[in-house]
């Protein structure tokens, strides 16, 4: 499956699949074909599309044809079948060892097959040879990789720093009527709709552990802290804390992802929400550009009464959650990503139970530099089971969501020459990446209270930090 490289899929969130990546390997051994004088027709294997597919009969039929042969082993790095392509590689530098670009590309290839020590020895030999120092530099970038990938502990740190502005922030109905106990009421002048600024700051820190196994199971567990300070409307200031722990077992033909949960919610500054529970994930790829995933969970919720709302503690209970999604590379540069999720939430009282489920598409380009541009749909439908008898007890609430998203980014290197800068300010921006986002939310239900729209635009810095 080809893999949406740089760090814009770093920092945009959406799952990666932990797959080969046969464009980036295209590339780096075109380099070394470049710098090292290598054939042409071994070049134009490595580089050529997937248009014409090579058959293994064809193979059979001119067995020492270099260049058939690094065609087929490439077609079959795109298709997921790593350890056919090792073979076929080794064939070739049986009969023409002196070809570097080939060695290089056998090299990629056992690193993702785990042979380590095997790809280690073909760079080393690599090594010995006189080179330009930026081929060098990507040798040695190779082995450095290979160290990492002994390492058992993993760790990296997400921050981001931002602004928001909401025109609706507190959902005042675009009538500005409500119902209370089924008696229609409209709102007075002071509960017009509210627009507002607010800074957002959070951090994630994620780390793994290597568990020993050749499959390379891990223990993988988060902690995140998130804080949005509205300007003005004080009453809706939000901070939180999540944390999570679990297995990524890698199982043949998918991962296995058991995690448990919890997180606490602040609102206007007092203990609003918190929550624990488990869930289980699951990704299958099926090279060699589409990937199913699916999780199903469980969440114990508690609700307190503040200041700002005495009601909210009705909405305690469970629910149970769950969702299936497609993802699929269109090619190195773009992704489109289709969810469908569905919740049961059953509260304390009868009228807080309901039901919800929405379908999501997503879209992620990728451009030059970095750069990258994208946006979703989402559809979705809330319906409780019974009246609220404190709203309209006559009635069940049925919404449905329409929400619009587009957003754009790139590291602050591809917006701004950092070329003269210090070198540590050259790196601290250079891993930067600058974000913004604009919504559009429309809540159509029939219970007035609940028909509003918001319109919502975000500006966002985020940096990650891998350790």
């Amino acid at each position: 499956m080809p893999v949406l490289a740089g760090s814009a899929k770093a920092q945009t969130g959406g799952s990666t699949v932990e797959t080969e990546d046969p464009d980036r390997a295209r590339g780096e051994v075109d380099a070394a074909a470049d710098d090292l004088d290598a054939l042409t027709q071994v070049r134009q294997a490595l580089q050529s599309g997937s248009s014409r597919k090579v058959t293994y009969a064809e193979i059979l039929k001119d067995p020492d044809n270099i260049a058939l042969n690094v065609a087929y082993a490439r077609q079959q790095v795109e298709q997921g079948r790593l350890k056919a392509a090792a073979t076929t590689l080794e064939r070739v530098l049986l009969v023409e060892p002196k070809l570097h670009e080939v060695r290089l590309f056998y090299a990629l290839v056992l690193i993702r097959l785990d042979s380590l020590e095997t790809a280690e020895r073909e760079l080393e030999q690599l090594r010995q040879l006189d080179m330009p120092p930026d081929l060098r530099a990507q040798l040695d970038g190779l082995i450095a990789q290979i160290n990492n990938r002994r390492r058992r502990w993993e760790a990296s740190l997400l921050t981001g720093f931002g602004v928001s502005y909401d025109w609706n922030i507190t959902g005042v109905p675009a009538n500005r009527q409500v119902v209370f106990a089924g008696v229609p009421a409209r709102l007075d002048d002071q509960s017009d709709r509210t627009g507002d600024f607010a800074f957002t700051a959070f951090s994630r820190v994620d780390v793994a552990y290597d568990l020993g196994f050749q499959a390379r199971h891990q223990l993988i567990g988060s902690a995140t802290g998130y804080f949005n300070d509205k300007v003005n409307v004080d009453r809706l200031d939000v901070g939180s804390y999540a944390v999570d722990a679990g297995l990524r077992l890698r199982l043949p033909g998918f991962t296995l992802t058991p995690e448990v949960f919890h997180s606490v919610l602040w609102l206007s500054h007092e203990r609003y929400y918190a929550n624990y529970g488990g869930q289980v994930k699951v990704r299958v790829p099926l090279p060699p550009d589409i990937a199913l995933f699916g999780q199903a969970g469980y969440t114990n919720e508690g609700f307190n009464r503040i200041s700002e709302t005495t009601s909210a503690v009705q909405d305690s209970g469970w629910r149970l959650d769950g969702l299936v999604g497609l993802e699929w590379d269109l090619d190195a540069r773009n992704r489109l990503t289709f969810t469908y999720d569905a919740r049961a939430k059953y509260g304390a009282f009868n009228y807080d139970h309901n039901w919800r489920h929405g379908l999501t598409a997503d879209y992620l380009r990728i451009l030059d530099k970095g750069v990258f541009v994208g946006g979703n749909l989402r559809l979705a439908r809330r319906q409780d089971f019974r009246g609220d008898p404190f709203v309209d007890p006559a009635r069940q609430r049925q919404d449905d969501i329409v929400r619009v998203r587009a957003r754009i980014g790139a590291p602050i290197n591809a917006l701004i020459d950092l070329d003269g800068m210090p070198d540590a300010v050259r790196d601290g921006l250079g891993k930067t990446v600058a974000s913004a986002t604009g919504e559009v939310y429309r809540s159509m239900s029939n219970i007035r209270n609940y028909q509003y729209w918001n319109r919502r635009a975000d500006v966002l810095l985020t940096r990650k930090w891998t350790f």
